[in-house]
């Protein structure tokens, strides 16, 4: 017992307390076994905390990898090149005007350090878990920033007027917003139009044509009264178409009323011997003969018309006119016999020929063609009267 209670006292000696250790200990209150719990869920959450964090912030690492490595740039260099594009569309930049400007068209575009920038700046608008994340990327934001601050370096030692991007794609861009810019203008070509040919061509007439328009000329001048106009006219057009007989036959008819006989006869001659055969130039130019006194010319025209044709029985009845105005009874029964022939129900024609023979003292002849005369019709009754009175004085003759 007595080894045993030296063992406790020196066991005892050795646990006395140091003078630090005689401060008086503060009272710590036994916990609770609801505080337990409380730490236990405190310690589950920040555990849970920092890694969903943890995990945020790789995630985020890897987007901001991706965003520097190409997706930014690229993004970037379409937008350049489409203001680029509407740039050259909507205004004209002149070549001299150009090298003045590279350096503030190079300086607008944005460096990897900007990207980096606006990445930062995005993340000062995260919220408390985005923000605990961007904690973590800090320092390799800051190995970015650093990469690029040097690279912006090197490329403003080799920069000449238009800077070189490392990128290829800024680069690109670059290379055409230095080169010259024009304005491109979309041509409209109207159309395609034949060319109208506004050369005059001289049309010829021919002297028949000519003359058409020219006897045109004279009927309007002579439906207005126009006379002398009318008859220049006319003249005109035969010298042009000596063929044209109405004209011919119009201007001499124009002679005629106006008494202007020998200018008519002319004209009619001039026909003549142009056309001998037209039987009513003839038949004209006898009347014109007549009517001026010339009976035996007038006669001697009609022997140029046949017995026959259209102007046969007008060339008997102007003859037999003829002739009993010069007193040719031989001729008058020669056209009487040919009227006959040709009318033969025609009393007058009868008559005619019984005269002429009458004339001639060929009294029984004549008295046959008296009383064929009465048998026919057309006879006036004074002719009537004068035929039966002769018969009555011609007896047994």
């Amino acid at each position: 017992m007595s080894v045993i209670n030296q063992m406790l006292k020196d066991l005892d000696t050795r646990q006395q307390p140091h003078a630090v250790e005689q401060v008086p200990a503060v009272r710590v209150p036994p916990q609770t076994k609801k505080q337990g719990y409380s730490v236990l869920f405190a310690a589950c959450a920040v555990s849970l905390t920092l890694g969903g964090a943890a995990v945020f912030g790789y995630q985020y690492w890897q987007s901001l990898k991706a965003d520097i490595a190409s997706p930014s740039a690229t993004s970037y260099v379409e937008h350049t090149q489409k203001k680029a594009e509407k740039a050259t569309e909507e205004h004209t930049i002149q070549p001299a005007m150009i090298d003045g400007n590279n350096a503030a068209i190079a300086s607008r575009e944005p460096t990897d350090t900007e990207l980096v920038d606006k990445i930062q700046n995005k993340g000062s608008h995260a919220s408390g878990a985005e923000q605990l994340a961007m904690a973590e990327v800090t320092p390799i934001q800051e190995r970015v920033a650093s990469f690029a601050s040097e690279k912006e370096a090197r490329q403003t030692q080799t920069q000449t007027q238009v800077p070189q991007p490392k990128s290829p794609q800024v680069a690109k861009v670059a290379a055409k917003v230095a080169q010259p810019v024009t304005k491109k203008v979309a041509v409209v070509k109207s159309p395609s139009v034949a060319p109208v040919n506004m050369a005059v061509k001289e049309v010829k007439l021919s002297a028949k044509e000519l003359g058409q328009k020219s006897a045109q000329a004279a009927k309007r001048a002579e439906s207005l009264g126009r006379l002398d106009e009318a008859i220049a006219a006319y003249n005109q057009t035969l010298v042009l178409n000596a063929a044209d007989h109405q004209t011919r036959k119009q201007l001499a008819a124009l002679y005629f009323g106006r008494n202007q006989l020998p200018q008519a006869a002319t004209v009619l001659t001039q026909g003549l011997v142009l056309y001998p055969d037209n039987s009513e130039l003839s038949l004209l130019l006898s009347r014109v003969h007549q009517a001026s006194g010339d009976f035996k010319q007038a006669i001697a025209v009609l022997t140029d018309i046949p017995d026959f044709g259209d102007f046969a029985r007008q060339k008997w009845l102007q003859q037999t006119d003829l002739a009993q105005k010069v007193g040719d009874n031989p001729l008058a029964e020669k056209a009487y016999r040919q009227l006959v022939r040709a009318e033969p129900n025609q009393g007058r024609w009868w008559m005619g020929l019984a005269h002429a023979l009458d004339s001639q003292q060929k009294y029984t002849d004549a008295k046959a063609a008296y009383q064929f005369a009465l048998t026919k019709s057309g006879l006036s009754a004074q002719a009537a009267e004068y035929i039966e009175a002769r018969l009555v004085q011609l007896g047994d003759s």
